[in-house]
This record gives structure tokens, sequence and C-alpha cells, in this order.
């Protein structure tokens, strides 16, 4: 997977940087109508930008699915990831985008290999184990039934347990 991440980017760096295409996509980024004046088909440039986009996506989509099943909503991390590269290596500059993308994976791998996941206390979700020790303390250790069904009356409050336990609220 490493060896056609770098092929790729290299592969893109020089296509943007070494073809005449490359030349025309940074002319039109950089100013719209000054490339359509100097008879630059601007329309057709972000028809190929937007080809070569879904062309990496796709190489992308690629490389990942046979390492992990594909499921809705795979792609929230990679973009929160792609945001932070963006945010640290600059939205117009490939080579910060490639530093940028080598500082987060490096920090990333780095954090999941310092905190694993067996160091959270008792579930594989923190919120759920916070909500669940504080749900514990609030009730002074004793352990929480479910209500009764009983019928309510319209002075109770809906609310059968209460937590103080910060950002967790009992349902």
């Amino acid at each position: 997977m490493i060896g056609v991440g770098i092929v790729a980017a290299v592969f893109l760096w020089a296509f943007i940087y070494k073809t005449r295409f490359g030349v025309v996509l940074r002319a039109t980024s950089q100013n719209m109508r000054m490339a359509s004046a100097l008879g630059v088909n601007v329309n057709r440039v972000y028809v190929q930008a937007f080809t070569l986009g879904c062309f990496m996506a796709g190489l992308g989509g690629a490389i990942v699915v046979p390492g992990q099943s594909a499921v809705l909503g795979m792609g929230v991390d990679a973009l929160v990831l792609a945001f932070i590269v963006v945010v640290i290596g600059g939205l117009g500059s490939l080579e910060g985008a490639l530093v940028g993308a080598l500082i987060v994976g490096v920090v990333r791998e780095a954090g999941i290999a310092w905190f694993r996941r067996s160091s959270w206390p008792c579930s594989t979700s923190p919120r759920r184990s916070c909500c669940w020790s504080g749900l514990r303390a609030s009730s002074g250790g004793r352990e929480l039934r479910r209500p009764s069904r009983r019928p309510r009356s319209s002075a109770r409050s809906d609310r059968s347990v209460t937590s103080s336990a910060g950002p967790c609220r009992a349902p």
C-alpha cells in the first residue's frame, strides 16, 4: 500500500508540475478570468481536474477495500484526516500536503501505538464507559435497575435516573 501511495504521489506531482495540462490547471486555479482570456477552455479544465480527482479517489478505494470491508460512512475518518492534512500543509501546496500527510500519519500511528484501545476502563467506547462509571458513582455504587412499568402520573418527571457525570446524561 505504501509503495502504491508513493507511486501515486510521484505521478500526481509529475502530472501537475511537468505537463502542459498541469500548467493550464495551475493557471486556471489561480486566475480563471485570465486563463479564459488567454484561450483556455476553463470548463474543460474543471472537468479534467474533477476526473483526475475521481481517479485518485478510486485508486485509494481500490487500495483500502481489500484490507477492510466496505461499509457506509467508512470515509469519515479519512475525511477528517484529510482536513487536518490540508490545514497543516496548506490549501494550494502539493509539497505542503505531502509533508502534512507524513506528519499526520506519523503522529496518528504513534498515538495508536502509545494509547492502546485496551487501556480504556471497561468498554470499547470511552464515552460509554465514562457514562456508566458516572451513573454508578451517582447511584452510590448500587446496581442500576430499569424502572418498573407503572403508569406515570402527570406530576412525575420523564427522567428516572439522573446523573452529574459531566457530558454524559441519563436517557
